[in-house]
């Protein structure tokens, strides 16, 4: 029942990145309607296996970061958009504990990172063809599947260093050589995607997502090669595919930083810290921002950081509750004893931090997706490194309880090809 609850959840991965894209009337987005399908099958086999797997800190931290989303419900000055927000958070994670239960193993996690970066394409080509049919959603900017250009541009970098981990002998069976093609070609595919949106914050996490790595390459020929092919890549795409005035637009990145507004974003910064100073421990409330800030600034915008986004809305108890689940997961990654492993997380987390910078992305599925499949990563590694310690210890002794707490047969014994029992 588990095995397919996780097929049913790597088909929900899959519309994440082209979630807007189709609507089902009566039912929301495609994405809705997969996540509950998925939740629902996740549901069923805990039910059926009767036990839930220990939650580790990171899950506690994340029900403490809604159940404080709550309480602010009382002072918000957007109770509908507080709500709203409540709602898509405990969604989130739900998405987040069914990973927990459905991927507690390298190999489930895999298959859910390549779910996204499959449908990353869906994205990606969509906004190549609406460039092609000259549909800008804004000046000389283009979005497929009913994306922002910005949130698009970031979700399509995320799916960059997963593609550069399933393509590698780390984390791919090279005997399947349309699934290394699949995750070799969607790297132009996704640099183009990414530029065809114009967006400054969105090539700026392309940087990491491309560079990163090739400096957590053990190899100095595979770092050189590494090098050379984003090189070749941008060139082709900068060549071939993307028009001047994408490049113009990213180009005004320099000045932007030393003299602009960032797209009056620094007002937004300013006004945000303001409320933080009115508002220091508990926030404006959930949802109340756009409210909260328009006196301040004149209009309506959301954060467009998640960090201050947190701070201004949840106050210094969100922020801290945020951040200490931001810590535990890094932790979790850093402590990985698979190098190739460890350097796919750390480059992920790259991207997302510099998209957060400038995106609203604290209540985003790709971002909780990101935390999930982090803390299920770091549980699962840590777990196959006692239990090998524990063989060699005493062969044939009992198998041990995971550190992170646990039921030790959640994770199958080292070579069932079963990815999730």
């Amino acid at each position: 029942m588990k095995k397919v609850a996780l097929y049913g959840l790597a088909a929900f991965v899959f519309t994440i990145p082209w979630e807007s894209a189709v609507v089902v009337p009566g039912l929301g987005s495609v994405s809705r309607v997969t996540g509950t399908a998925s939740m629902a099958i996740a549901a069923l086999a805990v039910l059926a296996d009767r036990r839930l797997r220990r939650w580790t800190a990171g899950h506690l931290l994340m029900v403490l970061f809604v159940c404080w989303m709550v309480v602010t419900l009382a002072w918000t000055p957007d109770a509908g958009n507080g709500v709203k927000l409540v709602r898509t958070c405990v969604q989130l994670v739900v998405m987040v504990l069914v990973i927990w239960e459905c991927a507690p193993e390298e190999g489930a996690q895999r298959l859910l990172l390549q779910a996204y970066v499959a449908g990353g394409y869906v994205s990606a080509v969509a906004t190549w063809l609406d460039f092609r049919a000259g549909l800008a959603v804004l000046a000389d900017r283009y979005a497929g599947a009913g994306f922002d250009p910005n949130d698009l541009g970031v979700t399509l970098a995320l799916g960059i260093p997963m593609a550069w981990y399933l393509a590698s002998p780390a984390g791919l069976d090279w005997r399947h050589p349309f699934r290394r093609w699949l995750n070799i070609v969607y790297i132009p595919v996704a640099v183009t995607g990414v530029l065809l949106t114009a967006s400054r914050s969105a090539f700026l996490a392309l940087l990491p997502a491309l560079l990163v790595p090739a400096f957590l390459e053990s190899r100095k020929r595979g770092r050189l090669a590494h090098v050379l092919l984003t090189a070749l890549v941008v060139a082709m795409a900068a060549v071939y595919v993307v028009p001047p005035s994408s490049w113009e637009r990213v180009a005004t990145i320099e000045n932007e930083l030393h003299g602009g507004t960032l797209t009056h974003r620094t007002e937004i910064w300013r006004g945000a810290l303001v409320l933080f100073t009115r508002h220091p421990v508990g926030g404006t409330g959930v949802g109340g921002f756009e409210t909260a800030v328009q006196p301040l600034i004149g209009t309506r915008y959301v954060a467009h950081n998640a960090f201050l986004g947190v701070l201004s809305e949840l106050g210094l108890v969100g922020l801290a509750l945020f951040s200490g689940l931001l810590a535990t997961i890094l932790a979790a990654v850093w402590r990985l004893p698979d190098r190739s492993y460890r350097s796919l997380w750390l480059t992920l987390f790259a991207p997302w931090v510099v998209g957060a910078m400038a995106l609203s992305s604290q209540y985003r599925k790709p971002t909780w997706l990101l935390f999930g499949l982090a803390l299920a990563a770091g549980w699962s590694a840590r777990y196959r490194l006692e239990l090998a310690l524990a063989a060699e210890a005493s062969p044939g002794g009992p198998e041990p309880v995971g550190a992170w707490g646990g039921d030790p047969h959640d994770v199958p014994a080292e070579g069932r090809g079963d990815p999730c029992p």
